[in-house]
């Protein structure tokens, strides 16, 4: 008996976090950019821009960051991104929330601090596809926005946010 009731309190919940709403500030910047019918690569950056800081503010908060990562893979960078300006952005330091990294020009990275035995990798963008990893195994993510100071890709289910420089 016992089991059961779990169960459907289990499925309770998970019908209730399924259908949780979605946070006031991103359904305000949805309605926002879905009234341009045709928009540019500049909206679309900036439409990046704002939903990136909203899912900053509700992680902090413990919000609904969930959807918003949602709505980001929606909004890849693309397809025909220049690669060579991508790929200048892309070296230097880089900070996830987790590690600090150094991306070279010459196609390698290092967690920092650089040191023997430091894990390592290689990297290479083309288009909108980054590809990372270490020796022959190369993981390909799809860009969403790499300016000077950010850089969010997705692998199809995690979205993942670096900063330039040391935190």
């Amino acid at each position: 008996m016992k089991t059961i009731h779990l169960a459907a309190f289990c499925i309770a919940a998970l019908a209730t976090s399924l259908g949780a709403a979605e946070p006031k500030g991103l359904a305000t910047l949805k309605k926002e950019y879905a009234q341009n019918a045709h928009p540019d690569e500049a909206a679309r950056v900036n439409y990046v821009r704002m939903l990136a800081d909203l899912r900053a503010t509700l992680a902090k908060r413990n919000g609904n960051w969930q959807a918003v990562d949602a709505e980001l893979r929606k909004h890849p960078a693309p397809k025909n991104a220049n690669s060579a300006a991508y790929t200048k952005l892309r070296v230097g330091e880089w900070t996830s929330p987790r590690h600090g990294y150094v991306y070279r020009k010459d196609g390698t990275w290092s967690m920092t601090p650089v040191e023997p035995g430091a894990t390592h990798g290689k990297w290479k963008i083309a288009g909108n596809q980054y590809f990372d990893g270490a020796g022959a195994d190369m993981t390909k993510y799809t860009i969403i926005l790499l300016t000077s100071k950010n850089f969010i890709f997705t692998d199809g289910q995690v979205v993942f946010f670096e900063k330039r420089g040391r935190e």
